[in-house]
């Protein structure tokens, strides 16, 4: 997932982001037992992977147009959906729909 202004120049996340490399077995594993247990069933389908070494990575607030299947890896975090806090483990997955989402910075956080 990458983003980017109008004369097309990469906008920075203030988080790590990376296309999935295939051929990769554990996380290959990983992404079989969410799309299991989400019961996804579209080939196309995203699931997204976030990974924080500590607390100073955010993601603002925004919404897409189709559900997320989002799995937190590294750091505990504080989900923001519609505004309602839910903690994310290293490992934790969570589904929702096209609801408001984000991740706050937590300064106190460290790897």
């Amino acid at each position: 997932v990458l983003r980017f202004d109008r004369r097309g120049a990469t906008i920075g996340a203030s988080r790590l982001v990376a296309d999935c490399p295939r051929g990769i077995e554990a996380l290959d594993a990983v992404l079989r037992r969410a799309f299991g247990k989400a019961n996804i069933r579209d080939p196309q389908a995203r699931v997204v992977l976030n990974f924080y070494t500590d607390g100073g990575q955010q993601l603002n607030s925004h919404r897409h147009d189709f559900w997320t299947c989002l799995i937190s890896l590294g750091s505990p975090r504080v989900l923001l959906v519609d505004n309602r806090p839910h903690v994310m483990e290293d490992g934790d997955m969570m589904v929702f729909g096209t609801q408001m989402h984000g991740v706050p910075p937590m300064p106190d956080v460290s790897a």
